[in-house]
């Protein structure tokens, strides 16, 4: 039923005999897919999936970062990919194609993950690497 419900993803290359793990793998690739999305909320994930909200966050519950977190982090990977590949777009339309509500939530999130805002992500990407 759940292989239904994803045909959008490849889930033959799932083991479906652990259901926890095929969730987090299912998750984590509608994330990657669908992070750009502003509206794309760890209730979506788990509409997708077809389970509940708390038992999609109960296979979570071991993982490091929360599923907020897992969407948001890579929210900023791809704001500091535009941020450094595109060096003169505005980090407003930056913030909006990384799936963000608000260059002010994008800076909290790239200083949370890299130390640094969006700025600061550009003028390090600039820098020469040291001559040795």
């Amino acid at each position: 039923m759940i292989c239904a419900a994803l045909g959008e993803l490849n889930y033959e290359k799932y083991r479906l005999s652990d259901n926890g793990v095929f969730i987090r793998q299912a998750a984590d690739e509608l994330i990657r897919r669908h992070h750009c999305d502003p509206d794309f909320t760890p209730d979506t994930i788990a509409r997708l999936l077809h389970v509940s909200r708390r038992q999609l966050y109960r296979h979570f519950e071991q993982e490091p970062q929360s599923m907020a977190e897992l969407i948001g982090a890579q929210r900023a990977r791809t704001a500091r990919s535009l941020l450094v590949t595109n060096p003169t777009r505005p980090a407003e339309e930056i913030a909006t194609e990384s799936g963000f509500t608000s260059t002010a939530t994008m800076r909290s999130h790239l200083r949370a993950q890299y130390g640094m805002g969006p700025k600061e992500i550009r003028s390090s990407a600039t820098e020469a690497p040291p001559t040795t």
